[in-house]
């Protein structure tokens, strides 16, 4: 963490939190990045390949969740949609 350019101006306020580690693994939906998943710890160096393969998982697993809410919402509608229209008819 401290070694990472991209939030050097976090730096001053992690450390004062007693933060020496964190990660960050996208949530998609339809695949596109929807938000971030983050994780910090107070373990210089925690994140290694067993934790990141872990929270890769749960961060996918996550994605695929949302992806089928917005998935069962589109067809909720399209069935209201249906609906309406045969009643109009």
């Amino acid at each position: 963490m401290r070694n990472d350019l991209n939030i050097l101006p976090w730096h001053g306020e992690l450390i004062e939190r007693g933060i020496n580690a964190t990660a960050a693994f996208p949530i998609r939906i339809n695949g596109k990045v929807q938000g971030v998943l983050n994780v910090y710890s107070d373990v210089p160096s925690f994140f290694q390949e067993m934790e990141i393969n872990l929270l890769e998982e749960i961060a996918e697993d996550i994605s695929h969740a949302l992806d089928n809410i917005e998935a069962r919402e589109r067809h909720r509608i399209a069935e209201s949609d249906a609906q309406a229209e045969r009643a109009f008819s």
